[in-house]
């Protein structure tokens, strides 16, 4: 498939189809730089083309470039409203923004500095809720959606254990 992709891209590197299809292609061998790329070349090509914005910010997120795909994928839902898929990419999105221990650690210069705790905690809650809301919205949207299930039980149990562990 990538081969195939490749010679479409090579045929005409204007086609915005021809490097998504590259991209998936790369994405599915597990290349994620290359399939980064590509979709990148995509959204230079047709900026506000919606599944190009889900295609990249889904790539981001599995090559944990969360701020970055948190970007794209925000965008890709106000040009895609009613796609299932890109409001569960949303949601996981928005989760991974809210699993910030690494984010915390260089925010906290000793044990127990409150301010970066309460602001630690301040965004994990809003994380967790809008993940939520987005995985509710892709639910309405495809009842059957059995990863968007599995996401919003998922976070809902993050938000019990996040409850029961704060003072």
């Amino acid at each position: 498939a990538e081969a195939l992709a490749r010679t479409a891209v090579s045929r005409d590197e204007g086609n915005v189809e021809a490097w998504q299809a590259l991209g998936r292609a790369q994405l599915g061998s597990g290349n994620l730089a290359g399939a980064i790329q590509s979709f990148e070349q995509a959204r230079t090509l047709e900026p506000s083309h919606g599944w190009v914005l889900n295609n990249l910010g889904f790539a981001y997120l599995r090559a944990s470039r969360n701020p970055d795909a948190l970007e794209v994928l925000e965008r890709a839902s106000e040009l895609l409203p009613e796609a299932a898929v890109v409001h569960n990419n949303l949601g996981v999105a928005y989760n991974a923004r809210g699993d910030v221990q690494g984010w915390y650690a260089s925010q906290s210069d000793a044990a127990g500095d409150a301010p970066a705790a309460v602001q630690y905690r301040r965004l994990e809650r809003d994380s967790r809720r809008r993940a939520l809301e987005q995985f509710e919205i892709a639910l309405k949207l495809s009842p059957s959606s059995r990863e968007a299930r599995n996401n919003l039980a998922a976070t809902t149990r993050q938000i019990g254990e996040d409850t029961a562990t704060q003072p």
